[in-house]
């Protein structure tokens, strides 16, 4: 062998064991599919929240809204990113959620909680196509949300609100397309916090 051919040999001989390497990021988990564990943990997460329940006053709330779907072309939508505070506070990397963080416990339907998690129910015939879902038991067993329920769920309960309650919001999104086959899409969900929120509203 010259010593040309000795020089490229030890040259790509690297690309070539990098290239045969085996991925070793990923799980295969029968509840939530093939998934990241690389991710921030659930704890990371819940510390976020309990940091800036720290920093709220009496009776404060802070909502967070989850980025839309940018629709690229006709039926061709972007890759879906999560904003970034939204994903920072509860790890959910899907759209059409909401995250309410009270100051105190609220009493929310099956008992007192410190937070509320709105998110799109599970949909096999769905996520065929858009991907994996969370889903409400997920969110509580895997991301370590106090409380979640659906969207839809969240269209027709009465939300925890008190007169006296400090609300502190993100932003809206504008301009965002509704749905006319999802009935808790961004949108409605938008909607309906803006409708009921009360005076006090940061």
């Amino acid at each position: 062998m010259t010593l040309r051919k000795e020089i490229l040999f030890v040259l790509f001989l690297p690309i070539v064991l990098v290239a045969q390497e085996q991925p070793t990021l990923r799980l295969d988990d029968d509840v939530r599919g093939v998934y990241d564990n690389d991710l921030l943990s659930a704890d990371f997460h819940r510390g976020r929240r309990e940091a800036l329940r720290a920093l709220l006053p009496k009776d404060g709330v802070a909502i967070f809204f989850a980025n839309p779907v940018r629709n690229r072309s006709n039926d061709v939508d972007f890759e879906y990113h999560q904003d970034p505070d939204f994903y920072y506070l509860t790890g959910l990397r899907e759209p059409d959620a909401v995250l309410f963080v009270f100051k105190e416990p609220r009493e929310i339907a099956d008992g007192s909680h410190g937070e509320l998690l709105v998110l799109r129910d599970r949909d096999p015939s769905r996520e065929v196509w858009d991907g994996h879902r969370t889903g409400t038991t997920g969110a509580v067993q895997f991301l370590g949300l106090g409380k979640a329920v659906s969207g839809k769920e969240f269209m027709v309960d009465t939300l925890p609100w008190k007169e006296k309650d400090k609300v502190y919001i993100r932003s809206t999104k504008e301009n965002l397309s509704r749905d006319p086959h999802d009935p808790a899409d961004l949108a409605d969900l938008m909607d309906r916090v803006n409708g009921t929120i009360l005076p006090g509203t940061q």
